[in-house]
C-alpha cells in the first residue's frame, strides 16, 4: 500500500482537549502500522499520567521544548529531539512554559487516533483552540474505551 503525500491545507484539523491535532496518516493509510499527527500544544500544556495498552508512542519535537515523564525517568527535549514511550509504560508530556511546542506524534499501530477523533471537534482553522477546562471523569471514561488508562494528574510544567 502506498499513500499519496498529505499536507496541512489538505488535512482536516481537530481541536483535541486544548491542542491542535493535524492527522497526517492513519492506520488505514499505513496498512494498520502507524498513525502520524502533527500537534501544536500551548505553553504549560500537560497530559495526565496515563498508560497506552495498545499503542507505542513516539514524538519528534519540531519546535519548542517538552518534558517526557516515563516510568521513573524524566527526559527534557527540544527541537530535533526524538522521544519514545512503549505501550504499557506510564507516561506524561509537559510543554515548557516558554511554549508553544509543535511535534510529530507517532502511535503504533495507531488506535490513539480513534481517541482523538472521539474527544476532538473539527477545527475551523489551524490554530490553538480557546482554553477550556477538562472533565477528568469524561476523559477517563473515553480513554478507557480506547485502551488508555488515566493513572494520575498531570505533572507540573518545567521551569523555564
Amino acid at each position: 500500500m502506498t499513500m499519496a503525500p498529505r499536507r496541512h491545507p489538505d488535512t482536516d484539523a481537530v481541536w483535541f482537549l486544548n491542542d491542535l491535532i493535524i492527522p497526517l496518516a492513519s492506520p488505514s493509510d499505513t496498512d494498520g502500522v502507524v498513525a502520524v499527527v502533527e500537534g501544536l500544544y500551548p505553553p504549560g500544556d500537560a497530559t495526565p499520567f496515563h498508560v497506552h495498552h495498545d499503542d507505542h508512542e513516539a514524538w519528534y519535537v519540531l519546535e519548542g521544548a517538552v518534558t517526557l515523564h516515563s516510568g521513573k525517568e524524566r527526559f527534557d527535549a527540544a527541537e530535533g529531539d526524538f522521544l519514545w514511550a512503549p505501550k504499557g509504560v506510564e507516561h506524561a508530556i509537559v510543554v515548557s512554559e516558554d511554549g508553544p511546542a509543535r511535534m510529530l506524534t507517532l502511535a503504533f499501530p495507531g488506535r490513539f487516533l480513534d481517541f482523538v477523533a472521539e474527544l476532538g471537534v473539527p477545527a475551523p482553522e489551524h490554530r490553538l483552540p480557546d482554553h477550556r477546562p477538562l472533565d477528568p471523569e469524561h476523559l477517563g471514561r473515553v480513554a478507557a474505551q480506547h485502551g488508555i488508562t488515566i493513572t494520575g494528574p498531570p505533572p507540573s510544567a518545567p521551569s523555564a
